[in-house]
């Protein structure tokens, strides 16, 4: 399965047929789904795969809150995965502190990424998904006896879909996607004057364009492409408007000092 085409063409299954699931398929799923990313690969996911049917309308009863899909949909599913998140491990410390100030969160977001890889996997068997948030905690962990070290995290329908719904309509990326470019500012011609007059030196230019034949500046031509302007020039130059491209190379340090009747380059 090319993993793009699958996320785009995986839907919420709430219909199903009443073919079964072979333990080997859900076995094989739970191996896939263990491939989601978790705070510090805690890997704190659990699957739990129910497929009494009188367990599954038990739950369906007295655990989802009388909720009529939710128990519509458990009822006719061949199989109910109940995913479990071991507690205080992710986004946790050694000491059992909150790692950060999101607190239980990141244990939410973990559940999350690993119910999604378990719907893809499960969607590249043929078999349909959906998860459902509306059920009472404490009700499913006493009928499925679940550790207090455990949260229950989402239910999960699981099995053939009767019928392959459309995609409802996505938001734009224009709604979901902000870029952050990086700001470039220019600090003005006056300054740049200034910070050459300070700098005293020689700078290569390359890329440059100029009026050909113009006084005081050099043809456009390869040769003095590569040429080395002195700051005089090259302010004359940043002063007209015959400049087009330009990129500093390199600095040189080249400044006459005279002194006791000679000169000398530093």
């Amino acid at each position: 399965m090319e993993l793009v085409k699958g996320i785009k063409e995986r839907r919420s299954t709430r219909k199903f047929t009443d073919q079964a699931v072979s333990e080997d398929d859900i076995r094989e799923i739970v191996a896939t789904a263990a491939y989601a990313p978790s705070w510090k690969n805690t890997q704190t996911s659990r699957y739990i795969a129910v497929v009494n049917p009188e367990k599954k309308q038990e739950i369906a009863d007295t655990c989802v809150m009388g909720f009529a899909g939710n128990q519509r949909i458990i009822g006719e599913a061949p199989v109910l995965i109940v995913e479990t998140t071991v507690n205080e491990r992710s986004g946790y410390e050694r000491d059992g502190s909150f790692s950060t100030s999101k607190g239980t969160h990141w244990q939410s977001y973990d559940a999350g990424l690993a119910g999604e890889a378990f719907c893809l996997a499960a969607w590249e068997k043929g078999l349909g998904t959906v998860i459902m948030g509306i059920f009472e905690e404490e009700k499913v962990k006493e009928v499925l006896q679940i550790p207090e070290t455990e949260s229950v995290s989402a239910l999960i329908a699981l099995g053939y879909p009767e019928e392959v719904p459309e995609a409802p309509k996505r938001k734009e990326t224009e709604v979901l996607l902000k870029i952050v470019k990086i700001k470039r500012t220019s600090i003005g011609m006056e300054k740049t004057l200034c910070l050459l007059k300070r700098a005293g030196r020689f700078l290569i230019y390359r890329n440059y364009q100029a009026e050909p034949g113009k006084e005081g500046m050099p043809k456009n031509n390869k040769r003095n492409s590569e040429k080395q302007l002195t700051i005089r020039k090259l302010m004359n130059i940043i002063k007209s408007k015959h400049m087009n491209k330009c990129s500093y190379i390199t600095l040189k340090t080249k400044r006459k000092v005279k002194g006791n009747g000679y000169e000398k380059n530093i």
